[in-house]
């Protein structure tokens, strides 16, 4: 044991330490370690006790961490802001829902804002970071970034975040809210474009914003978000470095046209008259007459729909002056640029002509391009410039490098006139809409009996209104309509809005599920910007059972006809039907992704197809049997929260709450299916023999039909097939 004591010092002292060598070195002397091992017995109490302690100290710590966060947690998780805000802006409640608010710093320290703020310097907007941290990190400190520019003078504008992601959240969903939160803070302090600061990740997301939102910003500064400028192909974009690192932008002429694949028509603006008094509120035209701007707007929305790849939305009176009005109409209707113009009489030499000044204008309003049309005054004005607005689109797809596609004969003015006020009246949220448009082209075809055009958008019309009608009306519209549908298609075959009506009556009213799935596939082909075709594919793959696809082809036809709350409401009732339920104590707003809450609609200019929403809502909470709901909802306390009650005022008050735009005999029969006890087999022929164009659908998906579909006779009126037939030609009979 001695021995193998004695080895370790040599062991220790491998590492020699340099030193002066001396004439006569003298015999190390031996350490009091060398001479003796010290026991650790005596200190491992004290060891112990002190190691105890410590770990007591450290589980009171976690508690406090603990505790604290209990009580953050109690406080609904505000953010860690050290300054006093307000809420400007709360994404959660935006038709695109995210888990994002806009806040303003009112207060810093004992400084408030009318004391600090000089309101001719830029605002600041400050966005959290988004990567593990918690809300309001971004301004947890008094001497930080909000601080400092309020010091500075400066505006200042906080994006914070909730804990919790909305309801099938994403990315885009995130970048909308951020592009209006920006909207707003540009309009309430015009001609100062806001400085944004991005910390780490919401860095990056700033800089995707600032390049969707070209000229609507000042500088971006970035803290921990690098970008690689010089990302890409090897040997392509050799300019892109020089671009990234100077800032540079692309000018108007050097713009690439071929990326505008989505564009909106505004109502043209009377030079003589001006823009105050036009309509902008984007609602349905509703049967009201329209105005001069208004006609030839919604006229160049129908040449320009002819345009090769391109997606022109269907026309609703909107106007835009300031960066913020256009770059809120781009979220809105989901576009990449819009056409503006002006149209009034001038004098010229040659006598007097009609002129008109088009701009195509990017999301924020620059201008890309322009152009003037000038015509020789004629007889019928009106009508003829809406004629005339052929030449304008044409125009407009020359610019962007596109074609437009020529109709071989034009129609007379006024044929053409009253086929235009007909599309812009057909709008599929408003009854009285409808009711107009088939007004309009029973009187081009008065005109001139031989237009096909009028007479095939004649037949969908009048399928889209004898859809909700009551039972005589639907029968005398289904029966005009098939009628109109087959002169048309003898015409030309090839009419879209013929063949439309043909795809609708074949599953809506003869239940030839496979006829009307090839007729939509072939007209998916050759229309696929049209909503319509969308739509009503979109049903029919629903009533078949091909859900997923389903789907897809009505969040399409949402897009293409952005501004229609009916079309978003049959997309959440699809969804329903499959299944998609509602957790959020806010189950309303939650549900109806995308579509704001009736009350607020009704407030807001009264849509006409707020009915519509309510009567999904109303077919919802029923289902979940929550009454009270209903009431609330309505803002009705007539009945008592018991079922009796509820349904003796619902059987009273259901033409006025439908369930949706499915007719009398419909509602009814979802009203009477839920109320009784029974199940009465004679419902399903009730429901077959009215006519009821949406009967496939209900019947096939409803809810409130399971009873009936578990019927021996259900059979006859179910859809057959199951979904590999329709895509299996060697099944076909």
């Amino acid at each position: 044991m001695n021995n193998m004591h004695e080895t370790k010092p040599a062991k220790s002292a491998a590492k020699p330490k340099l030193v002066r060598r001396s004439a006569d070195p003298q015999p190390a002397r031996k350490t009091k370690i060398d001479a003796e091992p010290v026991s650790a017995l005596p200190i491992a109490p004290s060891y112990g006790q002190d190691l105890f302690e410590r770990w007591i100290i450290f589980l009171d710590t976690l508690r406090q961490r603990a505790d604290n966060t209990a009580e953050h947690e109690r406080q609904g998780m505000p953010p860690l802001l050290d300054f006093k805000y307000e809420t400007i802006l709360d994404a959660r409640g935006f038709e695109q829902p995210a888990n994002y608010a806009l806040l303003r710093i009112t207060e810093v320290g004992d400084d408030c804002w009318e004391d600090c703020v000089d309101e001719t310097k830029p605002p600041v907007v400050v966005a959290d970071p988004r990567a593990g941290h918690g809300p309001g990190i971004g301004g947890f400190k008094h001497d930080s970034e909000i601080g400092m520019a309020m010091h500075e003078g400066h505006p200042v504008y906080f994006v914070m975040f909730y804990p919790e992601p909305m309801p099938q959240q994403t990315l885009s969903d995130v970048h909308h809210a951020l592009r209006a939160f920006v909207a707003e803070v540009a309009r309430r302090h015009p001609n100062t474009p806001p400085v944004l600061y991005g910390n780490c990740q919401a860095g990056w997301a700033l800089t995707l914003l600032a390049a969707d939102c070209a000229g609507l910003t000042g500088p971006v500064v970035l803290n921990g978000s690098p970008l690689s400028y010089w990302a890409g192909e090897a040997g392509s974009n050799p300019m892109r470095v020089m671009g990234g690192l100077s800032g540079a932008m692309p000018s108007s002429s050097a713009f690439d046209y071929s990326k505008i694949r989505s564009i909106a028509v505004l109502t043209l603006v009377d030079e003589n008259q001006g823009s105050a008094a036009l309509d902008r509120t984007g609602m349905p035209l509703g049967g009201r007459s329209i105005n001069p701007g208004e006609a030839l707007a919604a006229a160049l929305v129908n040449q320009l729909s002819k345009v090769d790849s391109l997606e022109v939305r269907p026309y609703r009176p909107l106007t835009a002056e300031s960066e913020s009005d256009f770059y809120r109409l781009s979220s809105e209707l989901d576009v990449k640029a819009f056409v503006t113009g002006t149209f009034g009489m001038q004098a010229s030499a040659s006598g007097p002509v009609w002129v008109m000044r088009w701009k195509l204008v990017g999301q924020t309003g620059h201008e890309l391009t322009s152009g003037t049309y000038i015509k020789r005054q004629v007889p019928n004005q009106l009508a003829d410039q809406m004629l005339a607005q052929q030449e304008v689109a044409s125009q407009i797809a020359q610019e962007i490098d596109r074609i437009l596609v020529k109709d071989p004969a034009q129609p007379p003015p006024q044929v053409y006139a009253c086929l235009v006020k007909g599309h812009a009246q057909a709008d599929t949220d408003s009854t009285e809409g409808l009711r107009e448009a088939l007004a309009c082209y029973s009187h081009a075809l008065e005109n001139n009996p031989t237009q096909i055009e009028p007479l095939a958008a004649q037949a969908v019309t009048m399928l889209t209104l004898a859809a909700r009608s009551d039972r005589d009306e639907s029968i005398k519209l289904i029966g005009d309509a098939t009628q109109s549908m087959k002169e048309a298609i003898g015409q030309d075959p090839t009419s879209m809005n013929a063949r439309l009506a043909q795809a609708i009556i074949e599953w809506q009213r003869l239940s030839d599920f496979q006829k009307a799935y090839d007729l939509f596939e072939q007209l998916l082909l050759d229309s696929p910007y049209q909503w319509s075709v969308h739509h009503q594919f979109g049903l029919l793959l629903e009533t078949i059972g091909q859900d997923s696809r389903a789907q897809n082809l009505l969040q399409r036809a949402s897009k293409l006809n952005s501004l229609s709350m009916l079309v978003r409401t049959d997309l959440v009732r699809v969804k329903w039907f499959n299944g998609y339920t509602v957790h959020s104590a806010d189950r309303e707003a939650v549900f109806l992704k995308g579509i704001p809450k009736p009350g607020a609609l009704i407030a807001k200019f009264g849509n006409p197809a707020t009915k519509w929403v309510e009567g999904l809502l109303i077919d919802v909470l029923e289902e979940q049997r929550a009454y009270q709901k209903v009431g609330e909802l309505l803002r009705i306390d007539q009945f008592e929260n018991n079922e009796r009650s509820y349904f003796r005022w619902r059987a009273e008050n259901l033409s006025q709450h439908p369930y949706g735009p499915f007719g009398d005999v419909l509602n009814q029969a979802i009203l009477d299916s839920r109320r009784n006890d029974r199940v009465d087999p004679g419902m399903i022929g009730v429901m077959n023999e009215a006519n009821a164009l949406m009967f496939p659908l209900l019947f096939a998906r409803h809810p409130a039909m399971r009873g009936l579909r578990a019927l021996p006779d259900a059979k006859d009126f179910l859809p057959a097939t199951p979904e590999t037939f329709l895509l299996d030609p060697a099944n076909r009979t």
